[in-house]
């Protein structure tokens, strides 16, 4: 299977929380930062993510996240990191799981997504 040269790189962050998170505190800092990253068009996707037994459309989903997942369009995992550990969510300690944080290059097949 031949899908050619990329025309760019990308990496999916997977970020976990830790089991007391402090996700509300944090919120509105992650999201101005984040926002500005998206217009930048350094993140090109991102979103939280939800336990197993629960699904987006779940009364109160939003209230049990425990992650988050970003797809980001950078040179390097080097580069993707310093813009991780830039993030409130990794700064103040209370969010994500810094021990179990990881970003892996990711080839892009379908560079456009939409969501209703």
């Amino acid at each position: 299977m031949s899908l050619g040269v990329a025309k760019h790189n990308f990496f999916l962050v997977y970020a976990p929380d830790k089991p007391d998170a402090q996700r509300e505190k944090h919120f509105p800092a992650h999201m101005e930062r984040g926002r500005q990253l998206w217009q930048s068009g350094v993140i090109r996707m991102g979103g939280a993510l939800l336990p197993q037994d629960v699904r987006a459309t779940d009364a109160g989903a939003a209230e049990k996240t425990c992650g988050g997942f970003i797809i980001v369009k950078a040179e390097s995992v080097d580069e993707v990191w310093a813009i991780i550990r830039e993030d409130v969510f990794w700064t103040s300690g209370e969010v994500w799981d810094r021990e179990r944080v990881t970003i892996q290059p990711a080839y892009i097949v379908m560079p456009e997504a939409k969501f209703d």
